[in-house]
């Protein structure tokens, strides 16, 4: 039996839905001529919404289901008056006095410079359990998320000629200057930064000599010294030292390495580098310390040589940090007070800084893919603790107000996630990729997990999918299919005890001994999920059993979580399929997903563990590869480290991305990522392409530059995934004109024409459109000259552009 294709399942509730608006439309029309009924009329109608609410709540409720799991779990229910982040997100950019008036409910936005932060139609709030039913019976909001996921997972030198950045820095953008990255700014969502390393520092400070104090014609530390008054004379507090960076056991110990290690200025000359405010510097100190200088190595001997120049490392290429609590940390004012990169997962957000903006072009070794691009990181807190809220939605807006170029995502998560791009954030990721906010996403590191099943359900049949709880004290698992909630029964067994059907109806059910949590529901985009939450599950097996209750053959996903917060988990499928195993969020639409391959001469395969596969419906989800392993960068307390996985594929795409930007500042995000495809290479590891393990090949900047400065026109280019809308042709018109449109998955798709007092006045598409670019001609012959607008919109993406009809 085939699939039922999307259409065909959705059909129904599209359908019901226009049932009840033609019941509303009619009692309208017979209802009309008197201003008695009109009270009436209102009322009518509000009772047939009420009443479809109640018949498709289970389907479409506005809430998500997790805040029902948090509302049934005792540890949380005592907490039902404090608040939660979350995300509320709006059929369609919402006024002023809409956010007022859920404002006036206790509901609280964030701001920035008078300003509510949000995308377009997602606004990151702290609300209340209590706020909920007010929030689900206004129609204009599509979706209220909270930030809260049930497990918290770790974030995500051959390198960089492997891809052409060195090759790159050679073109030159349009004021004439290389390509390094200059004037970009790279958004990180990750633990944070270590700002005191000499890597990420520009060498923007004074150019001086250095002192062969005793005249033997070599540097020696704490004897010689740093010229800093120009009088060519050895003062106090001239001193000149350096501080060893151990680099992979091959920098050569004892002996200063100018592609590597780092002078500095012992104005005290007390041994050692001070620095920070505990050692009295200030936000106007130059490297928040005593001074790192830089060598100009002019005879490229890898040493300081008499004669040769130093240069003074003195404004950061941090821009500003934005920290766990909210605190904003800014160049210029208190940047030097910011919180260190730390915690479990401390000096992850410094490697990736390092990887994508690190060090001086053609000076240092590990120097990164833009080294003139400037960073802003967004701190995520990564406890160790199964139920945590995160701060990314707010992240999100708070980078698009500074005016972030790029966005990364040094985060993946896949417990209890509907995966499909249905989520506010995914949503939020599109809506910013539409300002032309270049959006990366690290595919995750979940392959060989043991943490994904795929199976394949015969029409009216059933199968068994086994996991094992191993030392975990708490599994979440997840089931999803494409279709309606009740085509697939879930039952669980454990151990050896009796088979139990799953209500899925948001309460905990007794099953042999363990508390099991239920519940179904619906994505906006008709992907179903039950999730299962086992407390205290331990060294148990766990049979599912999986009913397909409809006609036709059903392909149903499971995912597991655990407690264990790693990659590999303690909860283990037996016999895995790990077909699909890209994480969120890089499952959005508009999201440049990105795979890891391995960096050695011999051998640059895919990485076992990075992230590939199809999405639920059969959306490729990755879009080139990177170096994922072992790529040396930059770590906490002044050294370099080893640092691998989709984490480090993510900052060579960024970086790779800020050339481009640097090169042509005014290109979209749909025309960035056909350019970042276009120049990727397949080779014999990666077969013919595009494939769901490596997207379209091999990172390489340099031919994605040569194709952009080439003038290569868009159709020559990879066709998009994204939502696009161009501008009519020709414009102005008289009196047809034709409207192209890109659409990357299944759904409803409306397309209208509005003249300038916002008044309808031609629908030219209302109906289900298959993925692929669309278009459609408007006959404005009965029309008046005048702009006009046409809209695009769909449940999850919408646009609109101006036309113009010239009689």
């Amino acid at each position: 039996m085939p699939i039922l294709s999307r259409a065909q399942r959705l059909a129904p509730v599209y359908k019901k839905e226009e049932n009840e608006l033609m019941k509303a439309a009619l009692v309208v029309r017979t209802l009309r001529a008197s201003c008695f009924w009109r009270e009436i009329i209102l009322a009518v109608i509000l009772t047939l919404a009420v009443s479809a609410f109640a018949q498709s709540s289970q389907q479409l409720s506005s809430i998500d289901f997790r805040f029902h799991f948090l509302q049934e779990t005792a540890k949380l229910s005592k907490q039902a008056a404090s608040t939660m982040p979350a995300t509320i997100r709006f059929h369609r950019p919402p006024s002023n006095q809409l956010l007022e008036a859920i404002e006036r409910l206790g509901v609280k936005f964030q701001w920035q410079n008078g300003v509510r932060l949000g995308s377009t139609t997602v606004f990151p709030a702290d609300l209340r359990h209590d706020h909920l039913t007010a929030l689900e019976r206004m129609p204009e909001i599509a979706a209220v998320q909270p930030n809260w996921r049930p497990v918290r997972l770790p974030p995500l030198d051959a390198s960089r000629p492997q891809i052409q950045a060195e090759a790159a820095w050679k073109f030159k953008d349009k004021q004439g200057k290389a390509l390094t990255g200059k004037g970009v700014l790279i958004a990180d969502f990750d633990t944070g930064v270590d700002f005191f390393h000499p890597m990420l520092w520009f060498a923007d400070g004074d150019t001086l000599n250095w002192l062969d104090v005793n005249g033997n014609q070599t540097f020696d530390p704490g004897i010689d010294g740093v010229d800093k008054n120009r009088n060519n004379r050895f003062d106090a507090g001239e001193i000149l030292r350096y501080k060893e960076f151990l680099y992979s056991n091959v920098n050569a110990a004892n002996l200063y390495d100018a592609n590597l290690d780092f002078l500095y200025n012992d104005a005290n000359n007390n041994g050692g580098r001070d620095f920070g405010a505990a050692a009295g510097f200030t936000e106007s100190s130059p490297t928040f310390g005593e001074q790192w200088f830089i060598t100009l190595d002019a005879n490229k001997d890898n040493r300081l040589s008499p004669g040769e120049k130093l240069v003074g490392l003195k404004t950061s290429k941090i821009r500003a940090i934005r920290e766990v609590d909210g605190t904003v940390r800014r160049r210029g004012v208190d940047l030097i007070m910011a919180n260190p990169d730390n915690g479990p997962y401390g000096g992850h957000g410094t490697s990736v800084a390092g990887i994508a903006i690190g060090g001086v072009a053609g000076v240092h070794r590990l120097a990164g893919m833009a080294p003139e691009a400037e960073m802003i990181f967004g701190s995520i807190s990564y406890n160790d603790s199964p139920r945590f809220f995160t701060a990314l939605p707010g992240m999100m807006a708070w980078a698009q107000a500074e005016r972030a170029d790029i966005m990364l995502y040094e985060d993946g998560e896949w417990v209890w996630e509907y995966l499909d791009g249905s989520s506010n954030e995914e949503i939020m990721i599109n809506e910013m990729a539409a300002k032309g906010i270049l959006q990366v996403t690290p595919a995750g590191n979940l392959t060989g997990g043991r943490m994904q099943k795929m199976l394949m359900i015969n029409a009216n049949d059933s199968t068994l999918a086994t996991f094992t709880g191993g030392s975990s004290t708490e599994v979440w698992p997840s089931v999803r299919w494409s279709g309606n909630m009740n085509d697939v029964v879930v039952r669980l067994q454990v151990n050896t005890g009796n088979f139990v059907t799953l209500p899925g109806n948001g309460s905990t059910t007794a099953i042999s001994g363990k508390s099991v949590y239920s519940n179904k529901s619906l994505s906006a985009r008709g992907t179903a999920m039950m999730v299962i939450h086992i407390a205290a599950s331990g060294a148990t097996t766990y049979n599912l059993r999986l009913i397909n209750k409809t006609a036709a053959q059903r392909r149903v996903e499971g995912m597991l979580g655990d407690n264990g917060f790693s990659w590999t988990g303690l909860a283990r499928w037996q016999s895995p399929s790990e077909d699909n195993t890209v994480t969120w969020p890089a499952t959005a639409d508009s999201a440049i997903g990105v795979a890891a391959y391995k960096n050695k001469s011999s051998d640059t395969n895919i990485n076992v563990f990075s992230g590939r596969g199809m999405r639920i419906d059969n959306r490729r989800q990755v879009d080139v590869a990177a170096p994922g392993s072992t790529v040396y960068s930059i770590g906490l307390n002044d050294r370099y480290v080893a640092f691998g996985g989709t984490s480090s594929a993510g900052p060579h795409v960024a970086g790779a991305l800020a050339l481009i930007r640097q090169a042509d500042k005014n290109l979209s995000h749909g025309r960035v990522r056909a350019l970042l495809r276009a120049g990727a290479v397949a080779d014999n590891f990666t077969g013919a392409v595009p494939n769901a393990t490596w997207g379209f090949g091999k990172l390489r900047i340099e031919n994605s530059l040569k194709l952009l400065l080439t003038a290569v026109k868009d159709e020559d280019l990879p066709s998009p995934q994204t939502w696009q809308l161009t501008q009519n042709y020709p414009n102005p018109f008289n009196p047809t004109t034709q409207i192209k449109f890109h659409v990357p998955n299944l759904e409803p798709v409306s397309l209208k024409i509005y003249d300038v007092n916002g008044r309808e006045v031609a629908t030219l598409v209302n109906e289900l459109k298959a993925p692929g670019t669309h278009e459609v001609v408007w006959d404005a012959g009965r029309f008046a000259s005048g702009v006009y607008f046409y809209r695009l919109s769909s449940p999850t993406f919408w646009a609109t552009k101006k036309l113009l009809l010239v009689r």
